[in-house]
């Protein structure tokens, strides 16, 4: 199942209208990075599961080298994606601690920084990279069942993907 071709959507499918939201989305050329005429120096990297995290963690790291700004990888996985306002306030306020330029990755959604009053000028870049539904799966399918993540008496379970999916189990 992998290396498959990525999907496109074509130039005639925009205005493109989230299935997720009743957002509509236009594709733009424009640079993020100088909202309102001014650089902004925080990326936040929002790290999705089996989502190319490793890969862009190592290519991060090897730009921060490059460009002179500091990286931190958080050593949090999966300890909680959903923070409570009290654990967004204090990752916004760590974040405007850091000396800029600084970026950052965790496994968490997405913080509304002008929920808690950060003006738009000092809002961090967010990057998210996704994947195709169906490859995700079989990628944390093939990920839960390698022998590395599995000790002692434990051993994966002996169940195929589509078992798996339809729930019929092999003993």
């Amino acid at each position: 199942m992998g290396g498959g071709k990525a999907a496109s959507i074509a130039e005639s499918d925009y205005p493109y209208r989230s299935p997720l939201s009743s957002q509509i989305i236009f594709p733009t050329s424009s640079n993020k990075t100088n909202r309102l005429g001014v650089a902004h120096h925080r990326l936040v990297y929002n790290r999705v599961p089996k989502c190319a995290s490793s890969t862009m963690q190592v290519v991060l790291d090897l730009l921060s080298a490059r460009n002179q700004f500091e990286y931190m990888s958080s050593a949090d996985y999966y300890v909680s994606t959903s923070a409570t306002p009290a654990e967004e306030l204090a990752f916004l306020e760590d974040l405007m601690r850091r000396p800029e330029p600084y970026g950052v990755d965790r496994h968490f959604f997405y913080v509304d920084s002008a929920r808690y009053g950060l003006p738009e000028e000092l809002e961090p870049i967010w990057l998210n990279v996704v994947r195709e539904p169906v490859e995700r799966f079989a990628s944390l399918f093939r990920y839960n069942r390698h022998p590395k993540r599995w000790g002692g008496p434990f051993k994966p379970p002996n169940v195929s993907a589509a078992n798996c999916i339809w729930g019929v189990y092999i003993s």
